[in-house]
């Protein structure tokens, strides 16, 4: 097939470059659309088999339906440790979505359960303050409109690629929302 298509653009550029050039092009885009198309699909069962797999089933259903968005990914997960401000601590599942924040607990035999919903949209990072019970070499801000509160990761690397990680997502969700308009 490849060779018998090859043929015939090969004699259509005898009689028309111009031509050739538009079939390529189009070719192209066609290609590039389904590329586009089937890693849809592919993130779309990897979410909803994620969702089902880990968490409760209303929490999987409100994942998979917080705010309509349709194209959610899964960019980065792991435990981090939650201080509040009454000064206790608590390890929680993070889970950071091209769109959407979340933190979980539970897991081992037990589905997760989701205990916030953190929109990409008007989240920010930070340092973590300096405070007595927080070590600034692992730990950073969090501030929602949702919910404010720092973390810890268990390493300064850890620490470096989710607020990485974090900001990337911010920024790239930015970059959407200004091409839509």
């Amino acid at each position: 097939l490849e060779q018998t298509w090859f043929k015939h653009v090969m004699q259509t550029s005898a009689h028309d470059s111009g031509a050739v050039m538009d079939v390529i092009s189009e070719v192209h885009q066609l290609a590039s659309r389904l590329r586009d198309r089937v890693m849809y699909q592919h993130r779309s069962k990897s979410l909803r088999r994620l969702c089902q797999t880990r968490f409760v089933k209303t929490h999987a259903e409100q994942i998979l339906q917080f705010n309509r968005r349709t194209d959610r990914t899964l960019l980065k997960e792991g435990i981090l440790v939650r201080h509040t401000q009454t000064g206790k601590r608590k390890k929680y599942r993070f889970f950071l979505f091209s769109d959407l924040c979340l933190y979980a607990s539970g897991g081992g035999r037990s589905k997760l359960k989701v205990h916030n919903y953190l929109p990409l949209a008007s989240l920010t990072i930070r340092e973590a303050p300096q405070e007595d019970d927080v070590d600034p070499l692992v730990s950073f801000q969090i501030d929602s409109p949702v919910k404010s509160f720092a973390v810890s990761a268990s390493t300064p690397a850890k620490k470096m690629a989710w607020m990485e990680a974090v900001e990337h997502a911010c920024r790239q969700l930015e970059r959407e929302a200004m091409d839509k308009e």
